[in-house]
């Protein structure tokens, strides 16, 4: 038996336990790898074990991909999607961790070995004793320079991002390294989000980030597929605090997050890229993609707080609602921006067409960009205060927005 199957067989031989019955394991095994031709049709009837040798062949297949550690975490992922509970999920995350470590080892043991190797082959191939010498510092430093390895190597190539979630095919994953924010083969007709900061309380600001307030944007995205290479469409999200949760609602989908200032600019820089999975979408035909994030404790200045949207792929036209939260009123409309992704953007005033209208109790309001820029970020810069008591409503007002300038409208 080959080392890695030795290695994937002592993963399964402690994972199984977790496994407490036949739909439990179907269940893991079918979310890990959905399009291993193994699984189709799988029956594990009986005992844990009596599923072992199709999981360690499933494992141990996938595993090639990248020394088994790939089909390792994607597979613990998936059984901790079962709902087996707290303590059973703080298990495997441990059990995860130490197959990690144990990996890493294993991975340094091989490599050294390698070297070793071809160190012989030198020393044998030549009868040199200058060969033989400068053979043996060779193999010294590179000694010393395998066991610190693993180290050595993250510390050069750390990774781009950590995946928080996915139900995307290991396939369709991997083949995915940098997500095109552009969608190109995409086409986006029209988008609808709706920002409720509604339950935003002033939170001490050494408890920012933590999950105390939460303001949910949800998102109706109408989009069109025109090439058939196009297997994902790709939604970036910027902030300033730690935490985010990120969904999709019809899709299957991957959230990805890593730390960069390109998208939204300096202080933004905690980014999460969602990757849905399009691919079965029929070409040229209108296709809608609901997502919702919740952003926690995301608008805590007394005043002049930020809502916006990234444009990042070809877009007709879009319209945010924003629901201040409860117990304040907007003093004034809010003031509109854009800027291009940068990290350094230059902010300007907004100097496109649409309309923006305010509601009579000034509670909220509603912005529609029409032909937005590619590739630029649009905000509103929020202006409230306490609400009076008693309410005093004033007239709705709506303004038609062409060129950057405001004129009344009914």
């Amino acid at each position: 038996m080959s080392e890695q199957t030795t290695f994937v067989k002592a993963f399964v031989e402690e994972i199984t336990p977790f496994l407490r019955d036949k739909d439990s394991r179907v269940a893991a095994l079918q979310a890990a790898f959905p399009d291993n031709e193994h699984l189709k049709g799988l029956e594990c009837e009986g005992s844990s074990t009596d599923s072992l040798p199709i999981l360690l062949r499933t494992l141990d297949e996938y595993g090639r991909l990248k020394d088994g550690h790939l089909a390792l975490i994607v597979f613990i992922d998936a059984v901790k999607q079962l709902r087996c509970g707290v303590d059973v999920e703080a298990q495997l995350t441990a059990l995860q961790e130490a197959y990690s470590k144990d990996y890493e080892a294993a991975l340094a043991a091989r490599v050294e070995r390698r070297l070793k190797q071809t160190l012989v082959r030198t020393i044998t191939s030549r009868s040199s004793l200058v060969v033989i010498a400068v053979g043996f510092a060779l193999g010294i430093v590179l000694t010393l320079l395998v066991a610190f390895a693993p180290s050595l190597y993250r510390a050069a190539f750390p990774p781009r991002y950590e995946v928080q979630y996915s139900s995307l095919s290991s396939q369709l994953s991997a083949a995915i390294k940098d997500p095109d924010e552009s969608n190109a083969g995409v086409t986006v007709e029209d988008t609808e989000l709706t920002v409720d900061m509604r339950p935003e309380v002033q939170v001490p600001i050494e408890q920012r980030d933590i999950r105390i307030n939460p303001s949910t944007h949800s998102y109706a995205i109408r989009a069109v597929r025109h090439e058939d290479s196009t297997k994902v469409f790709v939604l970036a999200f910027a902030s300033q605090r730690q935490n985010m949760d990120v969904v999709c609602l019809n899709h299957q989908y991957e959230v990805r997050r890593s730390r960069s200032a390109h998208i939204a600019g300096k202080g933004y820089e905690n980014v999460w890229h969602l990757l849905v999975d399009i691919s079965d979408r029929s070409l040229n035909i209108p296709f809608e993609i609901q997502v919702r994030t919740v952003r926690w404790n995301a608008y805590q200045a007394d005043n002049e707080n930020y809502v916006g949207k990234i444009v990042s792929s070809s877009e007709k036209q879009f319209t945010v609602r924003v629901l201040i939260p409860d117990g304040r009123v907007l003093q004034d409309k809010p003031e509109l921006q854009q800027h291009p992704k940068s990290p350094s953007p230059p902010i300007e005033g907004f100097n496109g067409s649409g309309e923006l209208s305010l509601s009579g109790d000034r509670k909220a309001f509603e912005w529609k960009v029409v032909q937005p820029r590619q590739g630029f970020v649009y905000r509103a810069k929020i202006f409230w205060e306490a609400a009076p008591q008693p309410p005093m409503p004033v007239s709705p007002q709506r303004w038609k927005i062409a060129g950057g300038k405001f004129e009344p409208a009914g």
